[in-house]
C-alpha cells in the first residue's frame, strides 16, 4: 500500500511538472525592446523565433539607451536608429542577416558611446 501511495505522488508530481514546463517551452522568446506576443512585422517575428537573436535585440536596446545617454543631443541618434530599423527591415529577411546587422549596429552605437565618454573625460 505504501509503495502505491509513493508511486501515485510521483506520477502526480510528474504530471504537474509537465503541465508547468510545456507552456514555458512552447512560448515565444521575449525581446526586451518589444512584446513578442504582438510581433507583427517579419523582422519582429524573426527576432521572436530565435532565442539568440532575441538576446541580441535586448543587447541592441541597451546599446541604444547608452548612446542616447551619452549624446549631448539625442535626437540625431533617434533619427539614425529609425533609419537603421527601416533599412534593416527592408533588406533582412533571415535570422542570419538580422544577427549580422544587429552586431554591426551594436558596434556602431558602442563606439559612439565610447567616443562620447572619452571626450567627456578629456573635458574634465
Amino acid at each position: 500500500m505504501h509503495n502505491r501511495s509513493v508511486m501515485s505522488r510521483l506520477k502526480l508530481n510528474l504530471i504537474l511538472g509537465a503541465a508547468v514546463a510545456v507552456p514555458l517551452l512552447s512560448s515565444p522568446a521575449q525581446a526586451a525592446s518589444f512584446n513578442c506576443d504582438r510581433a507583427a512585422t517579419k523582422m519582429e517575428q524573426l527576432i521572436c523565433s530565435d532565442a539568440a537573436l532575441s538576446r541580441t535585440d535586448e543587447n541592441l536596446a541597451a546599446a541604444y539607451e547608452r548612446a542616447l545617454k551619452a549624446a549631448s543631443d539625442p535626437e540625431p541618434i533617434r533619427k539614425l536608429q529609425r533609419e537603421w530599423l527601416a533599412d534593416t527591415a527592408k533588406h533582412c529577411d533571415s535570422v542570419a542577416c538580422l544577427k549580422n546587422a544587429y552586431a554591426q549596429r551594436i558596434m556602431q552605437l558602442d563606439s559612439f558611446s565610447a567616443r562620447q565618454e572619452r571626450q567627456a573625460n578629456k573635458a574634465r
